[in-house]
């Protein structure tokens, strides 16, 4: 049965790569967390496990794009973005998970205070409570990631950066005209980065988000 494409408020990809428990868990959390906010889901499949298959079971609503060979995470990310029409695009790891009710509509809002915010990155913890993203900051020759594997504590407040962690990573619909898909070359890493940097040459701001 085909499911239905109705227009949300933020439409999230999730690639995946034979990791059907991490995805399933991602997916959980997000339809406990995701508050009033209006969201759908696609997972993007580039493996060859039975994750698509759990998915279609357990969550009839949760769109899913099956490859039949691992064409990378730009690819997979920019197949979820031409299938989806939410006015927000929430690229995501299979790995994460919400922890609060609050944590999209909190990236969201920095967009509605300036119209410039192309990117929003959120706050990222570890397992062991280690900061793994609060954004990255300096220069484009000399670029500094801030907080990396340090306690979780500080960096509480938004602040431009020049990029944020591609595993949570907020962009608007309406900004691909101009800053385009993400570029395939890349394959698997770097992608963010180079959005981050595009949106930044076209005047745009890379913000982060600590909550």
């Amino acid at each position: 049965m085909k499911k239905e494409n109705i227009k949300s408020a933020v439409s999230i990809i999730i690639p995946t790569y034979n990791t059907s428990s991490l995805t399933l868990n991602c997916i959980e959390s997000l339809l406990k967390y995701k508050n009033n906010c209006s969201i759908d889901i696609t997972v993007v499949d580039n493996g060859n496990d039975n994750t698509l298959e759990l998915i279609n079971k357990k969550f009839l609503t949760v769109k899913t794009i099956n490859n039949t060979e691992n064409v990378g995470y730009g690819r997979a990310i920019n197949q979820g973005i031409l299938e989806t029409s939410g006015s927000y695009i929430l690229m995501l790891n299979s790995d994460t998970l919400a922890i609060h009710h609050y944590w999209l509509d909190n990236m969201i809002r920095l967009f509605e205070y300036d119209d410039k915010v192309a990117v929003v990155g959120n706050r990222l913890i570890n397992k062991n409570n280690k900061l793994v993203g609060c954004g990255v900051v300096g220069t484009n020759k000399n670029p500094k990631i801030r907080g990396w594997m340090a306690d979780n504590i500080g960096y509480t407040e938004p602040i431009e950066c020049i990029s944020v962690c591609g595993a949570c990573y907020l962009i608007k619909r309406s900004n691909i005209e101009v800053l385009g898909l993400l570029d395939e070359y890349y394959k698997f890493y770097y992608e963010e980065t180079d959005l981050a940097y595009t949106a930044r040459r076209n005047g745009f701001k890379v913000m982060y988000c600590p909550d």
